[in-house]
């Protein structure tokens, strides 16, 4: 590609002469070109169910589908005889969030200075800004995140009541899922229509790739939402076990972890963690079913503590009917830490 005079998008070429002689090349965006059918000159889409080789595009491809397929299979051959190595390590790798304003956005990692012998400094940075936030700042707070939302063991049990006696209150409106579907439907239309303009040149690649996260994550959590409400009373109740049992021993068991398995571990829990220009954790969302059991958990100890200062009982009443939050609010403000 280099010899037929092909340069990457800002007129840089694939191939380069470093100082010293040594040629370098650029790998990772030809690694992305031999994983994507565009380059070849052809639509696909998982979606649409439109498989590679079935529709031509109308543009002219960078490489032959000889050319593609060649490279595809150097690639997975390659891939199979080798255990690639990971150079850089993010804890909240996909889940952190920066708050500026009234908007959050997702922070990507980056490390430079990686010729020192520390390896280099890794932070947590908004592309196209100056936030750059040390990763070993918010890291060290995590602790403290699954304190505030570690449920102690006498409670589990008050706990998986509270749940059932709202477990058996609930019920779905007949239309609700009826309403999600038809949600499905209109997006699964509107990428249908959007996939003819980019088949015929329309539509550009870059809006494309936008368009289609969207669609994705639009189409992902209102399957989210259908998979819940199909869910039998058998399935939550065993859902909440589940749940209960990684909460009483939250803390615990973090710090036995290894990194990955602690990355892992938040991947699964959280959501979004929620930080200021500044590195401050200011809130951590959490994913269903922990969201809902640590708003209970708030509301359950307010009440024992109630009790307790009435009548020296053990009776647990109803469950109550404030709003559920995903939230776990952190900083001064936090006073429910174990």
């Amino acid at each position: 590609m280099h010899q037929r005079g092909y340069t990457l998008r800002k007129n840089r070429p694939f191939v380069k002469n470093a100082p010293k002689g040594r040629r370098t090349h650029a790998t990772n965006t030809l690694s992305d070109a031999f994983h994507n059918w565009f380059y070849a000159g052809w639509v696909v889409s998982e979606k649409a169910n439109i498989p590679p080789k079935a529709i031509r595009g109308q543009w002219k491809p960078v490489v032959s589908t000889e050319e593609y397929e060649r490279g595809v299979e150097i690639l997975q051959r390659r891939s199979s005889k080798r255990h690639p190595k990971r150079k850089h390590f993010y804890l909240l790798k996909k889940i952190i969030h920066v708050q500026i304003g009234e908007k959050v956005q997702r922070l990507s990692g980056s490390t430079p200075n990686v010729s020192r012998n520390t390896g280099g400094n890794r932070y947590c940075c908004l592309p196209r800004s100056d936030v750059n936030i040390s990763c070993a700042l918010v890291d060290e707070q995590i602790p403290a995140c699954l304190k505030a939302i570690h449920v102690q063991a006498e409670h589990v049990d008050l706990l998986r009541q509270v749940y059932l006696e709202e477990l058996d209150d609930f019920h779905v409106p007949p239309d609700e899922l009826q309403r999600l579907q038809r949600q499905l439907e209109k997006i699964k239309q509107e990428e249908t229509r959007s996939l003819r303009l980019y088949a015929v040149g329309k539509v550009s690649e870059d809006v494309w790739a936008e368009m289609w996260n969207e669609w994705q994550g639009r189409s992902s959590a209102i399957h989210q939402q259908i998979a819940l409400l199909e869910q039998t009373k058998d399935v939550m109740i065993s859902n909440l076990d589940e749940a209960l049992q990684i909460f009483a021993q939250l803390s615990q068991l973090y710090a036995t972890l290894s990194p990955d398995e602690q990355q892992l571990m938040l991947s699964l829990l959280i959501e979004k963690v929620i930080v200021d220009s500044r590195g401050t954790i200011l809130r951590v969302q959490l994913h269903p079913p922990f969201a809902y059991l640590t708003s209970k958990y708030d509301v359950l100890k307010k009440r024992l503590t109630s009790k307790l200062n009435q009548s020296a009982t053990h009776n647990v009443g109803g469950a109550s009917e404030e709003n559920c939050s995903e939230y776990i609010q952190l900083g001064e403000s936090n006073g429910h830490q174990d």
